[in-house]
């Protein structure tokens, strides 16, 4: 079963986009005396696109439970 999740190519969008969130934060995280000192309108900029990263990857997530039943917090549930 879990060889089919790593041919699907929804599931690499999925873990390259949470690297990716991931990596965004941690450097926003660590030049967060710098993050402070910019502009508002750079900041609302960051804070949009990190917005956007999130909502792609809520919706990844949706095509996954939906196309091949796969749902990552089933150990919560």
């Amino acid at each position: 079963m879990a060889t089919f999740f790593v041919i699907a190519p929804s599931y690499f969008a999925q873990v390259a986009n949470g690297l990716l969130i991931l990596v965004f934060l941690y450097v926003i995280l660590s030049n967060y005396s710098s993050f402070l000192k910019i502009n508002y309108v750079t900041k609302l900029q960051i804070i949009g696109t990190l917005a956007i990263a999130l909502g792609v990857h809520g919706s990844l997530h949706l095509g996954l439970e939906q196309a091949y039943n796969y749902n990552p917090l089933f150990i919560f549930a």
